[in-house]
């Protein structure tokens, strides 16, 4: 029980670090069947957990904490746990979402399932399902952009992303490029102004891709935009990408 305590305070302290955003705890993925082994299943929630902590509005909470309360409750991923069980642990946990998965493979394909469970109505807010080959790349590829659709947002390989238009008051928002390299392989970033942050996230399961999150803050630069980030890499290659779309002033709506 004191491990227990230990850390759900660890957990909260990074909550509170969060300032405001909204938890979401990751459960391990259903297989009712067992033609999913552990690798997979661990994938689809890392994929899951790693599209969490590229938005702006939400967190993921601490695995090992949710675990354990998982652990000192009984409750078993076995399939028998019901939707009552799992709201009890998000309560539990303090979280506000809790994202529940199911997964079985056929003949080379696996077949998921990714719900959000609102913790505080006990029901299901979205869900998203597909079906995608077998293989670690397409499966982590595919988890992460169907987790982060149910947040509202996108990921892409392309140089350039479009924001359309949004709100000066509705804060900062954030694309998530994905390159083709490992993060060893890059010696610098900068952005083109300062209202541009970026972050750098080795893919933990694949080592040659990096996650590259890019945020604009709209506020106080109202019209159209264009900024540029620039990386560089070890070798002397440099390659840029791209943001642009346009701030709807305060007054204007």
């Amino acid at each position: 029980m004191k491990k227990l305590f230990i850390l759900l305070l660890s957990a909260l302290s990074l909550t509170a670090y969060a300032q405001g955003k909204k938890t979401v705890a990751v459960l391990d993925p259903i297989c009712r069947d067992g033609s999913v082994n552990n690798f997979y299943q661990q994938m689809v929630r890392g994929a899951m957990e790693s599209a969490i902590t590229v938005s702006s509005e939400y967190e993921a909470y601490d695995r090992s904490a949710f675990d354990q309360i998982q652990k000192e409750q009984a409750f078993q991923r076995t399939g028998a746990v019901n939707d009552f069980q799992i709201k009890k642990m998000g309560e539990m946990a303090g979280v506000d979402y809790v994202l529940v998965s199911e997964v079985s493979a056929y003949e080379g394909y696996l077949s998921t399932v990714i719900k959000v469970l609102n913790v505080i109505t006990g029901k299901y807010d979205k869900s998203t399902d597909a079906i995608m080959e077998l293989k670690p790349e397409t499966v982590k590829s595919k988890c992460s952009e169907m987790a982060v659709s149910l947040f509202g947002m996108k990921l892409t390989n392309e140089e350039l992303y479009n924001f359309g238009r949004i709100k000066e008051e509705g804060g900062r928002v954030t694309h998530v490029f994905i390159l083709d390299i490992s993060t060893d392989q890059i010696s610098n970033v900068h952005a083109s102004c300062e209202c541009v942050s970026y972050q750098l996230k080795p893919d933990i399961y694949l080592q040659n891709k990096t996650n590259l999150i890019v945020t604009y803050n709209p506020n106080g630069r109202p019209g159209k935009f264009h900024k540029t980030v620039t990386v560089h890499l070890i070798n002397g290659i440099i390659k840029k990408l791209f943001i642009e779309g346009e701030v709807i002033p305060r007054n204007n709506y």
